[in-house]
């Protein structure tokens, strides 16, 4: 089974476009961040970034989101591979099948 979940603030403002066939598609940087104590006891922090594309009425959906905005994303990891100067590249992306913002988040975003 190939599903994700996972959860941190947009690095920045989704991207929409369409494709030639008419489908709507977003795409966004998502941040999530872990914390662990190192050997010396410190508190450390790891930020990982995660593409994010999103398809049809969730891209649209997902246009309403901005920069630094906490959302949950449920999907699955996309890898392809693409070629580049001669160079064979390779992207991996959650393709989001459903994007939850919490309403703790609203209520702590007017409060600051």
């Amino acid at each position: 089974m190939n599903l994700c979940f996972i959860s941190g603030n947009l690095g920045d403002d989704p991207r929409n476009s369409m494709t030639t066939n008419g489908q709507s598609v977003t795409r966004f940087s998502l941040a999530s961040k872990k914390k662990y104590i190192d050997s010396n006891g410190e508190t450390k922090e790891i930020t990982n970034w995660h593409r994010i594309i999103a398809w049809n009425s969730l891209a649209d959906d997902a246009t309403l989101l901005s920069k630094g905005d906490y959302v949950e994303v449920k999907g699955a990891e996309s890898t392809h591979s693409y070629e580049k100067d001669g160079e064979k590249k390779y992207i991996t992306e959650i393709v989001a099948a459903s994007i939850t913002v919490p309403l703790g988040y609203f209520r702590n975003k007017q409060e600051r």
